[in-house]
């Protein structure tokens, strides 16, 4: 059975987080395609698993949108401004995840529940640390959801980055990172030590977008003029992980007669060194909240009840009992489509 908070209810249904209200119907992230007879869907930021061509009403940021590069105009949400989908109110606030990400409040006679989303509750290369509205019901993602997932601040890891760099400057250095998100605050981070990296094609698309909503970068991608010349010598790069495999050190380095690198930044670097995958060096970076933000957040949120998703979900509900003394448990698929 679903659960029921009053009138709202609230379950997972396949991949969506579905709310179901009096008069209509709300499916967050759902990687399914949501009909119009469904009822409404919102996406709340641009990664792959959190898309699908919806042919319902849809709300999400217009960064979102124009991330996505979906083709049916979404309805697109402005942070803090409330609206309205039949009886149901949703609000987006900034998830600070990547560009365009939102946290959803949905209201309806009284009641709330905050969907978290992909979120970030430290400040970053990009943004202040984001912050929850309060809500009765909070729905939290918990990737890190674990006690053993600690993160060094971003001040700290920018540092080692940059140290490490410096270090290496008369080599070839590779990142490999996630095309979004990732790989934008790693440009940042070289920008401001000078250094102009060559980027792959999709991590140049979306960085273009970045620059138009006020996120300066400065990047050599592979339709630039000085790409032909720049990759003669020794070079720093950001590619998508998709491109970067281990026998592309061995072709860059016969083309630059110089030795390469290849770094990865993510907060699973705490479990793992990659080398296996032909990693040099990997950095403690990521787009999401570590164990203690999440706890942080989930306190900040003043939600007597809370539903953990996404990752290390029944251990974060313990700790959250555990330490907060809140009622949570995961959000399980109750209902199959």
């Amino acid at each position: 059975m679903p659960l029921f908070f009053f009138y709202m209810k609230v379950y997972k249904k396949s991949s969506a987080i579905v709310i179901e209200g009096k008069e209509s119907t709300l499916y967050l992230d759902s990687k399914k395609a949501i009909k119009p007879e469904d009822g409404f869907a919102a996406i709340s930021h641009a990664h792959s698993d959190h898309l699908a061509g919806h042919k319902s009403e849809t709300v999400m940021t217009s960064p979102t949108f124009e991330l996505s590069g979906m083709s049916l105009k979404p309805k697109t949400v402005k942070y803090g401004k409330t609206y309205k989908l039949d009886g149901i109110s949703i609000t987006a606030y900034d998830a600070k995840h990547i560009l365009g990400s939102a946290q959803f409040l949905i209201e309806e006679d009284g009641e709330s529940i905050l969907y978290s989303g992909d979120f970030r509750a430290a400040s970053s290369v990009f943004y202040e640390a984001c912050e929850p509205p309060e809500a009765d019901i909070l729905i939290v993602e918990s990737t890190y959801g674990h006690p053993r997932y600690v993160f060094p601040s971003v001040a700290e890891v920018v540092e080692e980055i940059e140290s490490w760099v410096k270090e290496n400057k008369e080599k070839t250095i590779i990142f490999s990172a996630y095309a979004l998100g990732k790989a934008q605050e790693l440009i940042r981070v070289l920008n401001n030590i000078s250094l102009s990296p060559l980027v792959s094609r999709d991590i140049a698309a979306y960085s273009e977008l970045y620059v138009k909503h006020g996120l300066n970068l400065d990047y050599v991608s592979p339709l630039s003029e000085d790409w032909d010349e720049v990759i003669k010598k020794p070079f720093i790069a950001v590619m998508s992980r998709r491109f970067v495999k281990p026998e592309i050190k061995k072709i860059i380095k016969e083309q630059t007669k110089s030795p390469v690198l290849l770094a990865l930044s993510t907060g699973w670097a705490i479990d793992y060194s990659f080398r296996s995958q032909g990693v040099d060096k990997s950095f403690i970076f990521s787009g999401h909240s570590d164990f203690n933000q999440l706890i942080d957040y989930v306190e900040r949120s003043q939600a007597s009840k809370v539903f953990t998703v996404h990752g290390y979900t029944d251990e974060f509900a313990r700790q959250i009992k555990r330490r907060l003394g809140i009622d949570a448990k995961p959000l399980k698929n109750v209902q199959k489509q």
